[in-house]
């Protein structure tokens, strides 16, 4: 985990609050905190420990997921349902950036978007409910099968600095039908898991899927995870297999290292330099090559990242951070982000305000 303190870090994290708990008595306080704190224990006892922070929240805990990010999600579930009639809880799951510091007393602490959005996520809950951002439901529906979540989305909502988060509830298997309130919302069933990957007449042996997996996940955290299964479906050999993952990696020394890991093997074709297009609204070709060498400065990098997170949320960040060491110059920096943004009206909005 040491490694991770100097770096901009991708994690899952579960924000759980006790409610009601400042008007409890002191003693009762003590009890209350006893029950979660041993719940949590028990919840992620799976998980390894290097991959795992947990910070105390006075009436609750943030807990740190930096491995695969379903962690959280089956954490937080055995959570609430250990607690259930025991506890009054209200959960809240976000992905998002972070960093590893030392607090005063020498102990790792976790700083970040992703906690104070997580919190936000946490008070729109009702009591019982656990409530997921759209950063973390776009990672883990991709990997559960139908029968054991189901997800409810449940519009935008605006936090107490008037920022919005787009809200999904979660249900597992069975539970559907004694939540009636989340059933007016419809339901986004979640994907099957992805085959085994044949190579010829042979599927691809598990510990070398686990090798790339880690090796993937040195360089894109724990989107790598979603990615090997990905690269499953999408690919039918070895060699193809490689070159899904390989290419996901912006960064030259990352991705040569990744391959270097993994074994380079015949076929596998070494993936091309970045050279994304320029926005149409910007002058480019042979006499517009002023335009083209515009540099990436930092003050360009802060605001685009600003502006991107008005219509993305936290993952702007990371994603600012990757296209700035992908991109060549200016415009083809800020087209690499607008593509990021799925709606053509907010694009045509986040160019504008770049000038582009």
């Amino acid at each position: 985990m040491s490694e991770l303190a100097f770096r901009t870090s991708i994690c899952s994290v579960v924000f759980v609050d006790i409610v009601d708990y400042s008007k409890a008595a002191v003693d009762r306080q003590v009890t209350m905190k006893d029950m979660l704190n041993g719940s949590i224990r028990a919840g992620v006892s799976g998980v390894p420990d290097e991959e795992l922070i947990v910070l105390d929240a006075g009436d609750g805990a943030a807990i740190c997921f930096f491995g695969d990010p379903e962690d959280a999600l089956f954490a937080a579930t055995a959570i609430a349902g250990e607690l259930r009639g025991r506890l009054r809880l209200r959960t809240g799951i976000n992905l998002g950036p972070v960093k590893i510091v030392t607090d005063l007393n020498g102990n790792r602490n976790v700083i970040g978007d992703a906690i104070n959005v997580a919190q936000r996520i946490m008070s729109f809950a009702s009591e019982h409910e656990i409530l997921i951002s759209r950063p973390y439901f776009e990672v883990v529906s991709c990997l559960r099968d139908e029968n054991t979540f189901r997800f409810h989305p449940l519009g935008t909502r605006k936090d107490k600095h008037i920022r919005e988060h787009e809200i999904y509830a979660v249900a597992s298997a069975g539970e559907q039908d004694e939540q009636p309130l989340l059933l007016d919302a419809p339901v986004v069933s979640v994907e099957p898991p992805a085959p085994a990957i044949p190579d010829g007449d042979t599927s691809l042996p598990a510990e070398f899927v686990e090798l790339c997996r880690v090796k993937l996940a040195q360089a894109l955290g724990p989107l790598a995870g979603v990615l090997v299964k990905r690269a499953a479906a999408a690919t039918t050999t070895k060699a193809a297999f490689i070159a899904f993952l390989a290419d996901k990696i912006d960064a030259r020394p990352d991705r040569e290292a990744f391959l270097k890991a993994v074994g380079r093997v015949e076929g596998v074709p070494q993936p091309p330099q970045a050279a994304p297009a320029v926005p149409e609204s910007g002058s480019s070709g042979a006499e517009g090559g002023e335009a083209d060498a515009t540099p990436i400065d930092d003050a360009l990098v802060g605001k685009a990242t600003a502006k991107l997170a008005t219509f993305i949320g936290p993952m702007a960040k990371p994603l600012a951070a990757r296209a700035a060491s992908r991109a060549t110059n200016a415009p083809a920096f800020i087209a690499m982000l607008a593509e990021h943004i799925d709606d053509e009206a907010s694009r045509r909005q986040f160019l504008y305000s770049l000038g582009v």
